[in-house]
């Protein structure tokens, strides 16, 4: 799986701010949001798709096709409206079944999985109640922790431990969070 790197998220914000969100990117990325945009979106790493589009679904976030921010919304505000923690909480009970499937194989690697899954609940509602140093680096840690659960189940998956595709669809909810928090951690 790719990192989540700013120099992509600063790539897609360009494209969105400057409506040129539909095409091949042509261009250089050189990481400061320079590069053309002229075709299909091909080669894009899902992390970043799925910022794009929830940057797009959520138009009182600020970013969107017209360019610019809105006003500054409170942290609270913006982590009701993202679900931010449901979305978590949702895939600590995704988890669940395949938590049970990888204990029974690899106690080790099962706890490591849960610790993961758990602190990426705990450290978003921690963020809530930080002032916005300590939420940055809360939201920050969560994101990690997302990027653990990941890195946990592909390892069951390498074991034999679970189907590859039974951890599938969780990526795309692991990017999601991972996006979010990173978002929410740099709006602060």
């Amino acid at each position: 799986m790719p990192d989540f790197r700013d120099d992509h998220v600063r790539h897609i914000q360009h494209r969105i701010d400057t409506g040129t969100g539909t095409g091949t990117d042509t261009g250089t990325d050189t990481g400061t949001g320079t590069g053309t945009d002229t075709g299909t979106d091909t080669g894009t790493p899902h992390w970043a798709l799925a910022l794009r589009d929830f940057v797009l679904a959520c138009p009182w976030i600020g970013f969107g096709p017209h360019g610019g921010e809105t006003q500054t919304q409170s942290k609270e505000s913006l982590m009701e409206k993202t679900n931010v923690y449901d979305r978590a909480r949702g895939i600590v009970r995704e988890l669940q079944p395949l938590l049970h499937a990888i204990r029974e194989e690899d106690k080790s690697l099962a706890g490591q999985l849960k610790r993961a899954a758990q602190s990426v609940v705990l450290n978003i509602a921690e963020a809530r109640g930080s002032d916005a140093g300590n939420a940055k680096a809360r939201f920050s840690t969560a994101c990690g922790s997302a990027k653990e659960v990941r890195a946990a189940l592909n390892v069951a998956s390498d074991w034999g431990y679970i189907e590859t595709h039974m951890a599938t669809h969780l990526d795309e909810k692991l990017d999601e969070v991972c996006a979010i928090t990173w978002y929410l951690g740099r709006r602060l």
